[in-house]
């Protein structure tokens, strides 16, 4: 993961690549902060107040996620959301590479045409486990800025991706 320090002439920022596995609790605090560095650029953008309840009410809309391979230590991180994918791709520190949203759309079982509802947007475990597979990614961990869902993600890691484990799923 990241990690930066200020310094330099001007005051420009030195970024500092720390490779390896860091720890769950190191991996879930990166997608926290990933998440409120997001959270804060959007209400920014909007000209809203930048309050930590006007950030909290965002988790109901975006959740970040951050994936560390076993192997390696390349790091990705993805947002559920894609309105939040350009915040994120700026978010993103140095050796964090973004993956891009995914967006389902369900099909009428009489017609097998697209349903007139706005579809899903792909839980973020789910976008980075399914880029880790197409990488042929060994295994790695999975953090998230929301604790997984025990309904859907957790079970889906576990069944379509048992090497990728989700270090903080909801209990």
């Amino acid at each position: 993961l990241v990690s930066t320090a200020g310094g330099g002439a001007g005051g420009a920022l030195v970024a500092k690549v720390v490779h390896g596995q860091v720890s769950d609790k190191a991996l879930v605090a990166r997608t926290n902060k990933l998440f409120t560095k997001v959270a804060k650029a959007h209400l920014t953008a909007k000209g809203k107040p930048v309050t930590e309840g006007a950030v909290a009410s965002l988790k109901r809309e975006v959740t970040v996620g951050v994936f560390q391979e076993e192997v390696g230590g390349k790091t990705t991180v993805a947002v559920n959301n894609p309105k939040y994918y350009k915040l994120l791709q700026q978010a993103a520190g140095v050796g964090e590479t973004p993956v891009e949203p995914m967006h389902g759309t369900r099909l009428s079982t009489k017609t097998g045409l697209p349903l007139k509802t706005k579809g899903i947007d792909v839980h973020a475990e789910q976008v980075l486990a399914a880029d880790a597979s197409v990488r042929n990614a060994a295994a790695g961990r999975v953090a998230t800025s929301n604790k997984g869902c025990t309904e859907m993600c957790v079970p889906h890691l576990k069944a379509e991706y048992p090497k990728i484990r989700h270090v903080n799923p909801r209990q």
